[in-house]
């Protein structure tokens, strides 16, 4: 199946989504798939995702900030933080969603996490003694998500035409 282009990332956290549609997950994604195969191509079903990034400094606030200065990842995130009213001046950790970051950086949602996992070791010494080290840094990724990929040229005449379309199925 082709790449959808124009389209931008989406995690859709999976207990919600259950509990607000009121369907079993297995039903959730057989709807998404019946839209996979739409002959519009309006999305793409990726694999599901831990959605939530939690970053712990054991190094207080001084080490968050010094990270956030070395990591573009942890610099957005705080950056989207103070931009939606969340002060992260005195604490030693940020809680966010990892695909808004990345949809803010403009890079893809694994690179982003990969990022995050490594700012947990510090490879400096790694040559030299052949051991890395660990940097009182903790990522932790909560909350599985459906991950998926979404056209930005779906007009709400199309989303009626999808609507029917799954009531057809």
């Amino acid at each position: 199946m082709p790449m959808l282009t124009n389209a931008y990332e989406v995690a859709v956290p999976i207990d919600a989504t259950v509990e607000e549609l009121d369907l079993k997950e297995e039903n959730i994604q057989t709807l998404m798939c019946f839209l996979e195969f739409h002959p519009k191509k309006v999305l793409e079903v990726l694999n599901k995702v831990y959605s939530t990034c939690t970053i712990k400094c054991y190094g207080g606030p001084k080490q968050l900030r010094s990270i956030a200065s070395k990591s573009a990842a942890v610099a957005a995130a705080m950056a989207l933080s103070r931009e939606r009213g969340l002060e992260q001046d005195d604490t030693s950790s940020v809680k966010f969603q990892v695909v808004d970051v990345a949809a803010y950086m403009g890079w893809d949602s694994g690179l982003v996490k990969r990022e995050l996992k490594r700012l947990e070791w510090d490879n400096s010494t790694l040559q030299s003694s052949g051991h890395s080290r660990k940097t009182g840094v903790l990522a932790e990724f909560s909350e599985l998500a459906f991950h998926l990929k979404v056209s930005t040229n779906v007009t709400e005449g199309d989303q009626d035409d999808l609507l029917n379309y799954l009531h057809s199925r």
